[in-house]
């Protein structure tokens, strides 16, 4: 059995891509959460198990996802350590949680700590994991397995996953804001809000094709765009003016001075 605790965002954005199409069984997965009406809503919608507590969910499975907030993770350790064996492989999405603080919370355990994001839910995610030295050669292949379903898996470093966490996990966020910001000045400029939503997402669409497909740098794309003298340079201008880079910089910086510190 595999079970999930938490059933936040995330966790049903990889029960959805686990269980979608010839994928595991709903059957095969039990959740639980300490919030009834999320742990309804997610059996419901997803039709898996539920249990009513972490200790019964542990006790009944041999995959286990923590997929609940890093600071809750020592209340959860502390209900299930003593059903714990290196029998149970458990995956944490907990961002900042390192595998030697997890392996230090389940010491009989086997970790692998992986950051995905919630492209997931439309198998676009990009998901980086790393391996504690409890974990074997098949936990690799589970969890490779698991995520390639939901978009593209790399294996990293410990010391890379709070950059990670960060380019990966929360550049979402970031890009949406900055499209955001595209969207309500192209308003400001005349388009009605549906027009700039759907030019700034299909464009946004495009662009990730467009440097995927043909495996050019976001740098060489840049280029490509301005020409000497044009419409794209003076928008250009006006972000190197500004500091543009420096500002994402110090944001990313930020970012990762924040997921170090939940490590703590």
């Amino acid at each position: 059995m595999i079970g999930f605790i938490g059933c936040g965002k995330m966790a049903r954005a990889i029960i959805g891509a686990m269980t979608e199409g010839q994928g595991v069984s709903p059957k095969e997965i039990i959740v639980f959460d300490v919030k009834e009406r999320a742990l309804d809503a997610t059996s419901k919608d997803f039709k898996v198990g539920s249990v009513k507590s972490n200790k019964q969910l542990v006790e009944d499975c041999d995959i286990i996802f923590l997929a609940v907030k890093p600071q809750n993770l020592v209340e959860v350790f502390k209900e299930v350590r003593d059903f714990v064996s290196n029998e149970k492989l458990f995956v944490s999405i907990a961002a900042g949680i390192s595998t030697e603080e997890l392996q230090r919370g389940l010491p009989k355990a086997r970790i692998v700590r992986v950051m995905p994001n919630l492209a997931c839910s439309v198998k676009e995610s990009m998901a980086c994991y790393t391996l504690a030295e409890t974990a074997t050669p098949m936990d690799r292949q589970f969890v490779e397995a698991v995520f390639s379903r939901a978009g593209k898996i790399l294996e990293v470093e410990e010391q890379k996953m709070d950059a990670v966490t960060v380019l990966s996990g929360s550049g979402p966020g970031f890009i949406a804001l900055f499209l955001d910001a595209l969207s309500s000045a192209s308003i400001a400029q005349g388009l009605s809000e549906e027009e700039a939503n759907v030019l700034a997402k299909q464009t946004l669409l495009g662009t990730a094709r467009l440097l995927n497909e043909k495996e050019i740098s976001p740098s060489e794309l840049v280029s490509m765009v301005a020409s000497k003298g044009g419409v794209t340079q003076a928008g250009l201008g006006l972000f190197s003016q500004r500091k543009f880079k420096e500002l994402v910089s110090d944001a990313v910086k930020a970012a990762v001075k924040r997921s170090m510190e939940l490590g703590k």
